[in-house]
């Protein structure tokens, strides 16, 4: 008789687990329905593409602010380290006129970013600037 009961238990607990996933996809379902806009829009802003780590503290059209840029490529640093980076961070490189542009498509702005710079005989960095200029916001 024992074994009935454990029987009819385990289908009891079953059938309310049943019962509260059920539930919860409702509930899930509503929030999604009733706030599907803050939703969208937090998995925009999670997701949108961001300025490369060392241009963050930079202000727009100010080349002196992006200070974490400027130590890492400072006068004497090899322009192959700048190529790299730029490389790694998505941007279009000219070599020839020592130019690079990336669009950052982000939220709530899009920017532009461009870097110019200069070397010495020596292919050392005489000079890196990094400028963001801003395209549009929300």
């Amino acid at each position: 008789m024992s074994g009935a009961k454990d029987a009819e238990k385990a289908r009891e607990a079953k059938a309310t687990a049943g019962f509260l996933a059920g539930a919860a996809g409702v509930v899930a379902a509503v929030f999604l329905i009733v706030n599907w806009q803050t939703v969208y829009l937090v998995f925009a802003l999670i997701f949108s593409d961001k300025r490369p780590a060392l241009l963050r503290d930079a202000d727009w059209d100010d080349p002196a602010s992006a200070v974490r840029f400027r130590a890492r490529f400072s006068a004497g640093t090899p322009e192959q380290a700048l190529v790299t980076w730029l490389e790694k961070n998505r941007f279009v490189i000219d070599a020839r006129t020592r130019k690079a542009k990336r669009p950052v498509e982000g939220l709530p702005c899009n920017e532009d970013i461009a870097v110019e710079w200069s070397v010495d005989a020596q292919a050392r960095l005489t000079r890196a600037d990094a400028v963001v200029h801003q395209i549009a916001c929300l």
